[in-house]
């Protein structure tokens, strides 16, 4: 079950509506923000999306099945965005369901916790769309806030780097057509970022670094990010299970060197584990 939030009009004889029909020639960019029970964060998250120097934008708030007071929260910014609910099935399935709804030429992901630089859109699309149509997103550096004030370091677009670890924030400027096409696989938990960008890349699709910090990246002080909450064990098997799954990006060679390492790996965590059933 879904509801939504629909913009609303205005006089199309002032100002504003000029200036409006103006910006709407322009690319229209969807920003997309699912969120699960973060109530607390999701306004600062809207706000940064509507605050924007690009104006030309839809804003999706997507609620991924929230118990708090996500809903009442986000009725506060009715007509400036679509809001839907869907029953919780994690961020992946949140993201293709907003791709599903979205009419934009270019995709943002916006994690609810997270805020983009007012001059995010402007920027990361202005780069893009002096590229050739095999660059398929603009990612930038991060910001982080709360905990701690650190600028990331990401490199630039490597699909070696890649293939070994993923450095790409989830928060990057996609081109509409590429997200339609290529969803996130709702079977993975975690990584699930690292997996869409192999995807993309196994289908001949690059990135590119804008080298700025425009995503603040909020740091939780209480350590309440996903990956801080698994353990090494369930790490490893997710990215076994990601890299299995992109054997032509990665190739016979590679695929049974990582197999062997695996599953010698496993062995021994059974064997561990068999001997603390003896002690």
């Amino acid at each position: 079950m879904s509801q939504t939030v629909t913009q609303t009009g205005g006089d199309p004889t002032s100002y504003e509506s000029l200036e409006r029909m103006i910006d709407q020639r322009l690319p229209l960019v969807s920003i997309i923000v699912p969120t699960h029970n973060y109530g607390e964060y999701v306004s600062d998250a809207i706000n940064s999306a509507l605050n924007q120097t690009y104006k030309n934008i839809e804003l999706l708030v997507i609620d991924d099945g929230s118990t708090d007071d996500t809903r009442a929260i986000v009725a506060r910014f009715e007509g400036q965005l679509s809001y839907y609910f869907q029953e919780n099935g994690g961020v992946s399935s949140a993201r293709n369901f907003g791709v599903r709804q979205a009419k934009g030429e270019f995709v943002v992901f916006l994690d609810s916790d997270d805020m983009l630089h007012e001059d995010y859109v402007e920027e990361t699309l202005t780069l893009l769309q002096q590229q050739s149509q095999t660059v398929g997103f603009v990612y930038t550096q991060l910001q982080n806030f709360e905990a701690n004030s650190d600028v990331s370091d990401f490199a630039a677009y490597s699909l070696h780097e890649l293939k070994i670890n993923n450095y790409i924030p989830s928060g990057s400027l996609i081109r509409g057509h590429l997200a339609r096409r290529f969803h996130y696989n709702e079977r993975f938990s975690m990584l699930e970022d690292w997996d869409y960008y192999l995807t993309l890349a196994e289908n001949g699709f690059v990135g590119l670094l804008l080298n700025k910090p425009l995503i603040h990246y909020r740091q939780h002080l209480d350590s309440r990010s996903a990956l801080d909450r698994v353990s090494q064990e369930d790490k490893l098997r997710s990215r076994h299970a990601i890299i299995m799954s992109h054997k032509k990006l990665y190739g016979i060679r590679r695929i049974l060197i990582h197999e062997t390492w695996y599953l010698s790996h496993e062995v021994r965590v059974l064997s561990r584990g068999l001997r603390g059933l003896k002690d």
